[in-house]
């Protein structure tokens, strides 16, 4: 910038300015070269800082000059300012000349790349040139902020510096492009524009479409790790705050609905093949039934109940969207980026997996409702739960309907035999299957192996991942329900040993008491047949 500002100085292109009366009409343009020459510098000087150069400097009570940071800048080996009522004029036609005009005027004596760099480094937003004060306002407290934040010193003002590149004075107000020019470079890297504007509604907090300093700095609490938010992270998750902005940056579109496509977008600064899978497993925990959801319904999904109780994946699920938030805060390739990456995939490892086994969440989810129905012989809850089932795999296709329909296979033959031996047979079918074609294959390897040894030639390398046929997939689902009917015969045989327990526990002290009471009663009879 000091170079542009050298040139700008030394430019013939500004040696004369178009001055306007107070009345508002114009007059012609003053020559600045005598003026320059009268103090003894070749400094362009623009605007107000002209005028208080040829004209009288006013005095306080002392008799001392009154300067201004203003007139200041006007004054020899001093930096300059453009007033924003003071505009760039053509010294010619008079009229306001625009940023590309300014870009025209300049491109003859600085090159127009270096010109383009800088101007858009300090976002030339208005008509004319942009402020190039660097005297700018810097009283602010940072300490209620840094209480507020727990932001170090040292990143809040860094911050700050970023913000007066943009604005003039702490003060001011960042609209969207302004938000954009300086954020996009700097904090959020790679994040396509409309999750950029996501950002932005995020820290405007009034919502009022212009955000200032302070909300910028509290903003950035969502976005960048700090102490307030680790030491309380179980009640900010649970937060409607938190809610609120997960909600907000899901919502690409700004219509309220929240897609797969959404999530891909979200999640798009990652590899292309790591973001759809960790899509793919985060969507069908936020919608089981694979369907977009609304603002709304992803609230509600995350809302913890009133009596503490959570399902199976809300803590992770709380966890991953916090990472995610973290992760646009990242600038890609640094150590936090590889460290929130790292995070989701150790967070979704469980889901990924279910994922690979061909299961489905919402099927899933209905096998302990058809456990307690089967044992309890409730034909109208396991025919609800057929129909459900059914009704889900309708809106599957191709290979996900194939998968979908066996889970109803399982639940049609368990309810007809009323107990899971259908299921056991079926298991121990589908293994002895696969038992089989690995013995097949090991053959196969050890005759090759065999035949290159008598020959002296090289054993070829054998590829590890194998294609995955139909008895995998029912070996992945029947795993389901296997692991399920484990987990819920072990519940009833704690139950079980926790009732003996209690019932020896309870037989024990009676007992007890029994021989407390009879030994009370002895004593009672001995004394009495002593008085006698």
């Amino acid at each position: 910038m000091n170079n542009f500002r050298h040139t700008l100085s030394t430019s013939p292109i500004f040696k004369q300015e178009w001055r306007r009366s107070p009345e508002g009409s114009q007059q012609k343009p003053v020559p600045v070269l005598d003026v320059a020459a009268a103090t003894g510098t070749s400094s362009v000087m623009v605007g107000a800082a002209v005028r208080s150069a040829h004209e009288p400097a006013p005095l306080d009570k002392t008799g001392s000059p009154i300067v201004s940071p203003r007139t200041n800048c006007g004054r020899p080996n001093v930096d300059y300012d453009l007033p924003d009522s003071d505009p760039v004029r053509n010294w010619v036609t008079g009229g306001v000349m625009s940023t590309k005009q300014v870009y025209l005027n300049l491109k003859e004596v600085l090159p127009y790349n270096a010109l383009k760099k800088e101007l858009k480094n300090t976002q030339m937003m208005r008509s004319g040139l942009p402020s190039l004060a660097y005297t700018k306002e810097l009283e602010l407290d940072m300490t209620p902020l840094m209480e507020a934040t727990t932001f170090s010193e040292l990143f809040l003002m860094n911050l700050l510096a970023d913000f007066l590149k943009i604005v003039k004075s702490v003060n001011d107000l960042l609209d969207f492009k302004c938000f954009k020019a300086m954020m996009s470079q700097r904090v959020f890297d790679g994040v396509p524009s409309p999750i950029l504007k996501r950002i932005f509604e995020i820290f405007d907090e009034d919502d009022n479409g212009e955000i200032t300093f302070e909300e910028m700095a509290r903003g950035m609490m969502h976005f960048k790790w700090n102490e307030k938010v680790n030491d309380n992270k179980v009640e900010w998750l649970e937060s409607r705050h938190f809610r609120k902005i997960v909600c907000k940056l899901m919502d690409i579109e700004g219509l309220g609905n929240i897609s797969k496509l959404s999530l891909y977008t979200v999640l798009g600064r990652m590899d292309r093949e790591d973001s759809y899978q960790l899509a793919d497993a985060i969507f069908e925990v936020i919608s089981p039934s694979l369907v977009s959801v609304t603002t709304k319904e992803l609230g509600a999904r995350l809302e913890v109940k009133s009596n503490g109780n959570k399902y199976a994946e809300q803590s992770d699920l709380l966890e991953v969207l916090y990472q995610i938030v973290l992760l646009f805060g990242c600038k890609i390739g640094s150590k936090a980026f590889k460290d929130c990456r790292d995070e989701l995939w150790k967070l979704t490892t469980p889901w990924r997996q279910k994922q690979d086994a061909h299961r489905f969440l919402k099927l899933d989810n209905m096998l302990q409702s058809f456990y307690c129905a089967l044992q309890d012989k409730n034909v109208d809850d396991l025919n609800q739960i057929i129909s459900d089932a059914n009704a889900f795999s309708d809106t599957r296709k191709g290979l996900a309907n194939t998968r979908a329909s066996y889970y109803v296979k399982v639940f049609r033959e368990s309810k007809r035999n009323m107990s899971w031996s259908w299921l056991m047979e079926e298991d121990q079918r589908i293994q002895g299957i696969q038992r089989k074609m690995k013995e097949a294959e090991e053959a196969a390897i050890r005759e090759m192996k065999r035949k290159a040894a008598i020959f002296g030639t090289a054993v070829p390398e054998f590829e590890t991942e194998e294609a995955e046929t139909l008895d995998d997939i029912k070996a992945g689902i029947i795993s389901s329900f296997m692991g399920m009917h484990k987990n819920e015969k072990r519940k009833e045989q704690l139950i079980a040993d926790r009732k003996k327990r209690t019932e020896a526990a309870d037989a024990a002290k009676k007992a007890g008491e029994d021989k407390k009471r009879a030994k009370a009663e002895g004593v009672r009879r001995a004394l009495h047949g002593r008085k006698k």
